[in-house]
């Protein structure tokens, strides 16, 4: 706890987690400017499998100065759960999959600094939990779906989504349910063509737009 972990070199590995912090415990990895290459062996949608980096239970991550890849099948690629966090500074992050995945009660997730490029969302959060606090400054987000997507259900809290000087980049840029956001000093780009707002039971409702 309060500990920086301080990488000397380059890391490859592969499994279904790289790294995971659970408890009580607030942990800086510094990654002096070295990549860590997680290649997933994620097999089905089960939750568990497939996480670059776990952090759970409460506990405080900060990663920065780096590079992650996420190649084979990362999945839910960096995973923040309930009641933890996750700040990231200086860091650029790739994924064959999802970027950021936030699910669960009472998240925070902080990015300074910040290059992402995914195939799946670069922030996502799952709608059957909330409240959760999401901000993003001065970072470049790029997706080949929704760049950055806050989902929600009627019956929780409202999340609260912070964009400050970014550049966001998918399908659709920005798209967020029963959420309040702000949103300055950015730009968001749709890369498709709009095609409407229609129903969906599980994911994106929209393509094609700046902010939905």
């Amino acid at each position: 706890d309060g500990d920086t972990v301080r990488i000397t070199g380059n890391i490859e590995e592969t499994g279904e987690t790289l790294v995971t912090l659970a408890g009580d415990k607030q942990v800086t990895v510094d990654l002096g400017g070295n990549t860590l290459t997680f290649n997933g062996t994620y097999e089905s949608q089960t939750v568990g499998n497939g996480k670059a980096i776990d952090v759970q239970s409460g506990a405080q991550l900060t990663l920065q100065n780096g590079t992650i890849q996420m190649t084979g099948s990362p999945y839910h690629g960096i995973y923040v759960r309930e009641g933890s966090s996750l700040t990231m500074k200086n860091m650029k992050v790739t994924s064959v999959d999802a970027g950021v995945f936030s699910a669960g009660s009472n998240t925070t997730v902080l990015l300074e600094n910040c290059t992402m490029d995914t195939a799946y969302s670069a922030v996502y959060h799952n709608g059957s939990n909330a409240p959760t606090d999401i901000t993003i400054r001065n970072s470049t987000l790029v997706s080949d779906t929704t760049g950055v997507y806050i989902s929600n259900s009627l019956r929780e809290e409202k999340q609260n989504l912070t964009i400050e000087g970014c550049t966001i980049t998918g399908t659709t840029a920005v798209e967020i349910k029963h959420t309040n956001a702000v949103i300055t000093d950015s730009i968001l780009i749709g890369t498709v063509t709009p095609t409407g707002s229609g129903e969906n039971g599980n994911g994106s409702c929209t393509e094609g737009y700046s902010l939905a």
